[in-house]
């Protein structure tokens, strides 16, 4: 893709008719909407079933903080008639749950949680939250490209900047103004953000032409920290030899297939950067280890380049275009009145 777009939306109430008209405004804006391939919410049924409906080749995902959340409110004392001292042991069950990083820790702390004797936890986990476990279990939203991400928190970040600022009791036009106050303020921190990043160069201490100086003209500074990491770790990997081409590494997430291209761990499939695995099967296999291919554009600093430029220029004709339709908007509200 070429670009990618943020939109926000402001629902007054969150209807199934009002999110499906706001998810099909996106997709109109969106050209590459198809290309969606992970919508992460919260628990609520309506959202989630509209978003299912609208995006059926996506992935949807629980957001791990609302999960959370969520079964605290809903384990307490008064609705599963349990003492303070067995809600607090089934939290840090279902906290062990959430946080498995394997299928097999998974099971393990499955069982665990059978075995505590907490029927009615037990049996509001198994009817709301164990057959849409693929959903919210870090293991197994490890399988998608959530660029690391397992929460909405940096949105609700902005949320909060949001309604820190936006009056609930004001006109449309006080609204507007306010809001647009927000967005100025959050893009000229986007953009210093960005243009840090693009002028600051880490210095490396490392000969020229080696892996670690090739990946740092290539990644953003945020990726290459990451990077940095795996190459610093991959000779820590026990290898064994599986296919052709291929080997097995021994993991906390369990025995991983690797191949010098690809991986089955949490870390490759979800941030599309180079893992410890890839690289220790490329010294294997006598290839180099650096490789542009093994890196998603998305981390890639020409990248970041392009889509900052393009960024600021359909940023301004959006936003006149905006303001345009609201005035518009505002002046049908006040000849009607």
């Amino acid at each position: 893709m070429d670009r990618v777009k943020l939109l926000a939306f402001s629902l007054r109430h969150s209807t199934e008719d009002a999110i499906t008209q706001m998810v099909q405004a996106f997709k109109t804006s969106n050209p590459h909407w198809e290309m969606t391939r992970v919508v992460m919410t919260d628990k609520d049924f309506i959202e989630r079933n509209v978003f299912r409906k609208e995006f059926p080749m996506s992935s949807l995902l629980i957001c791990l903080f609302h999960t959370l959340r969520s079964m605290k409110r809903e384990i307490t004392c008064e609705k599963l008639h349990i003492r303070i001292g067995e809600r607090e042991h089934a939290l840090e069950l279902l906290q062990k749950l959430a946080y498995s990083k394997s299928h097999a820790q998974y099971t393990e702390h499955y069982q665990l949680l059978l075995q505590s004797g907490l029927q009615s936890v037990i049996s509001y986990y198994n009817n709301n939250w164990h057959p849409i476990r693929h959903q919210w279990v870090e293991c197994y939203k490890g399988l998608n490209f959530t660029l690391g991400e397992s929460t909405n928190n940096r949105l609700e970040s902005i949320n909060a900047k949001i309604k820190s600022v936006c009056s609930r009791h004001v006109n449309l036009s006080t609204f507007f103004e306010q809001f647009f106050s927000v967005l100025s303020c959050l893009r000229n921190e986007r953009d210093h953000a960005t243009l840090m990043a693009m002028v600051k160069k880490r210095v490396l201490d490392v000969p020229m032409n080696s892996p670690h100086w090739q990946y740092a003209s290539l990644v953003t500074p945020y990726a290459l920290n990451f990077v940095l990491r795996q190459l610093s770790i991959c000779k820590k990997v026990n290898l064994t030899q599986g296919g052709e081409n291929s080997y097995t590494a021994v993991s906390s997430e369990g025995n991983l297939t690797v191949t010098g291209t690809s991986c089955q761990c949490k870390f490759w499939k979800t941030l599309s950067l180079p893992c410890r695995h890839i690289f220790a099967t490329r010294q294997k296999l006598k290839l180099s280890l650096y490789d542009p291919a093994l890196v998603s554009n998305r981390w890639k600093s020409k990248y970041m380049q392009e889509a900052f430029n393009s960024r600021k220029n359909w940023e301004t004709t959006d936003t006149l275009k905006v303001c345009n339709d609201i005035l518009i908007i505002m002046y049908n509200c006040n000849n009607n009145v």
